[in-house]
Order: C-alpha cells, then structure tokens, then sequence
C-alpha cells in the first residue's frame, strides 16, 4: 500500500518537533512561565503538545485537557506550582512524538481520505493532520517572536 502522503506528514511533523525542540533549548528556566502579551510560554509549548495528542485520536470525546496544569489557585501567584515544568513537558512530548509517529505508521495514503469522529469539523483523517500542522505552525510563530522579544536563541525553520 502507498504511503507517500503518510510518510510526507510524518516528514512535516519531525520538522516541528524539531522546532518545538529548540524552544525547549532557547528558553531559560527563569522565562518558562513568563507572560507576555497575554500568552504565557509555557502555555504556548503545551497547547501544541496536547492539540498533537487530540487530533491524533479517533474522535474527540473524552481528552483530557488540563491533565499536566496544578491547582487554578497558584496560576495568578505561584505560577510554577500550576504550570508543568519544563521537564515534564519534554517527556509528555516525547509520549505525544510516539503516538502520532505509531498512529501516521499505521495507515496507508488510502486510509487518510477516510473519515473518523471529527467529520463534523473537518471530514477527512488527512484534512484534520494537515489542519494540526498548520495549528502547529502558528503556534511555533508565537514561540518564535517570543524569543525575538525577549532576545532568546532564535528558533530556526526546519
């Protein structure tokens, strides 16, 4: 069975966890949980993890969102006590890299013109991957110019 799209995806997927891995190196511990313009880093870097775990699913019913996040009430004056560290997100996006590199394995190029749970929103698997790379993408461009402005290593395009 073919597999020249499945493979491709996968191929564009590497490149932003590649991406998403140099945010990981560039950003300082001190600057994990930094606010700026209303976007909050650390936020940014789970938001592209988790949205990777949900669309990678057969529908989506029953994620769980907030799994990794600790007590609301610390948000505002403990910001480390709610937001996930820096390596617990490094692992959970290590289990994410596998799911979706074991998920994109396990199809052929015909099965991504098929359909699951999510036809509502968009009616095919390979609608739904290409919609979560560009999520994906414009969420390393806000990583991206949070670097620039905050004069972090600059996150390179792969």
């Amino acid at each position: 069975m073919p597999r020249i799209l499945c493979d491709s995806l996968l191929d564009q997927f590497k490149s932003t966890w590649a991406m998403l891995d140099m945010a990981f190196q560039g950003i300082t511990d001190e600057r994990w949980v930094i606010e700026l313009n209303g976007w909050t880093y650390v936020d940014v870097v789970y938001h592209i993890i988790v949205t990777q775990e949900f669309y990678i699913r057969d529908n989506p019913e029953g994620m769980k969102w907030d799994m990794l996040y600790g007590d609301k009430e610390n948000k505002e004056y403990n910001p480390r006590q709610y937001y996930p560290d820096k390596q617990t997100l490094q692992n959970y996006h290590k289990e994410v890299k596998e799911k979706v590199e074991s998920y994109l394995g396990s199809m052929t190029d015909e099965d991504l013109n098929e359909s699951d749970g999510f036809k509502k929103y968009l009616d095919s698997i390979h609608k739904k991957l290409v919609y979560l790379l560009r999520h994906n993408a414009h969420h390393l461009g806000e990583l991206a110019l949070m670097h620039r402005t905050l004069g972090l290593e600059r996150i390179k395009w792969t």
